[in-house]
């Protein structure tokens, strides 16, 4: 059986109840020991959070393709290819490249965030 675990179909960057949340382009998720899913929603340069609740938020990224480090809102992520979080949901690793493209360099790192109590 298939559902619909989060979003309502139609691109965007909205946060809150997942049912209504929307994504411009989620690629890479995981989960934390709380049953929370991280969710990197690429073409929105965001990291998103699913908390165990179904609430939807933003962790980090300013919806601007770049290179910044800061706290969530600050921060700018290029190619946001891939996501681990620890089991405590307190740090979240972010393979950040370049999503295939020769250019623009240096945007191939691993970020780390962590993700404040």
């Amino acid at each position: 059986m298939v559902t619909t675990f989060a979003g309502d179909g139609v691109a965007g960057t909205i946060d809150g109840p997942r049912a209504s949340a929307r994504f411009v382009a989620p690629q890479a998720l995981a989960a934390d020991g709380s049953g929370a899913i991280l969710v990197s929603d690429v073409d929105a340069h965001r990291i998103r959070r699913i908390a165990s609740d179904g609430t939807v938020m933003t962790v980090a990224g300013d919806g601007s393709a770049g290179f910044a480090d800061g706290s969530g809102q600050h921060a700018k992520f290029f190619g946001q290819e891939g996501l681990a979080v620890s089991a405590d949901g307190k740090t979240i690793y972010v393979a950040d490249g370049t999503g295939g493209s020769d250019t623009p360099v240096p945007y191939n790192r691993v970020r780390k965030i962590a993700v404040a109590p």
